[in-house]
């Protein structure tokens, strides 16, 4: 491709016939990742609430905290007693509301290799003294 003379009067040829199409080509290769490549296994995790409670079917969600997950939520499409399904790696808010409008909620990590089997205990209520004092500042 290159005629070149080095030193006096010495011809030399460049037996290299690489084009910039071909270089172009090897570095679009060399940048590209493989299929999967990034993809994290997905980890089994279960959910129930305290044994204190009644075993009763419930709506479980559990919400991506992570800003490097995936943003979708989980959401199963039925009840389920125990909640469990598979999750990438990292931290999720999970909740859900029991009989009578009783809320538990709580942040887990979900990590492969360890225990995800989680207890979700129920949030803590506001209690009626405070609701008469916001009242009261209020007017009412």
């Amino acid at each position: 491709m290159f005629f070149r003379e080095f030193g006096v009067g010495v011809p030399f040829e460049d037996t290299d016939i690489t084009n910039t199409a071909d270089l172009a080509a090897q570095a679009a290769a060399a940048t590209q990742a493989a299929a999967g490549q990034d993809a994290m296994p997905l980890v089994r995790a279960t959910f129930r609430i305290p044994d204190n409670f009644p075993r009763t079917p419930l709506w479980w969600s559990a919400v991506p905290l992570d800003p490097d997950m995936s943003p979708e939520a989980w959401s199963p499409i039925s009840e389920m007693i125990v909640g469990e399904g598979e999750f990438e790696p990292g931290r999720y808010r999970i909740s859900t509301t029991g009989p009578g409008e009783v809320e538990f909620s709580a942040e887990v990590e979900i990590y492969p290799g360890q225990n995800n089997d989680f207890i979700i205990p129920r949030l803590a209520r506001p209690t009626t003294r405070l609701l008469r004092r916001h009242s009261a500042a209020r007017g009412r």
